[in-house]
């Protein structure tokens, strides 16, 4: 999880949040759909699914799976990821960027990161023991 964070997740939700979305937001008419829904929107349905398959991509690289495996892995717990990434994030990135500073807002999705990265490890953790158990 260190490296993933490390890796991944700072430097990822770091550009995104402070570079990407500040600089575009900033351009725009200052309204609750611009600074609240359409970032909420961008980050749910660009950001998200791109940082859950570079997470899986990460893992499976770190596990040793080979190409035929990272393929199954990767197909098989993407959708899944991301469906309840769709479900769970929209009420914390509006809560977020309706409520938090612009400068803070990448803390506190590192904040509810460490949640979602947990169930993601879990999540891919059992597909590895799952594997295990049917290969023995």
């Amino acid at each position: 999880m260190f490296v993933i964070g490390l890796v991944l997740n700072g430097p990822v939700y770091t550009l995104w949040y402070n570079v990407l979305l500040a600089k575009w937001i900033t351009k725009l008419p200052q309204s609750f759909l611009n600074t609240t829904l359409l970032p909420t929107i961008l980050d749910t349905f660009v950001c998200s699914p791109i940082v859950i398959f570079l997470f899986f991509s990460l893992v499976g690289i770190m596990q040793y799976h080979s190409q035929h495996e990272f393929t199954q892995f990767v197909s098989k717990e993407t959708p899944k990821a991301c469906l309840l990434c769709f479900l769970t994030w929209p009420p914390v990135q509006l809560l977020n960027f309706s409520c938090v500073p612009r400068k803070f807002q990448a803390a506190v999705v590192c904040i509810a990161d460490f949640f979602w990265a947990i169930y993601l490890s879990w999540s891919s953790s059992t597909i590895r023991t799952s594997q295990s158990i049917k290969t023995a």
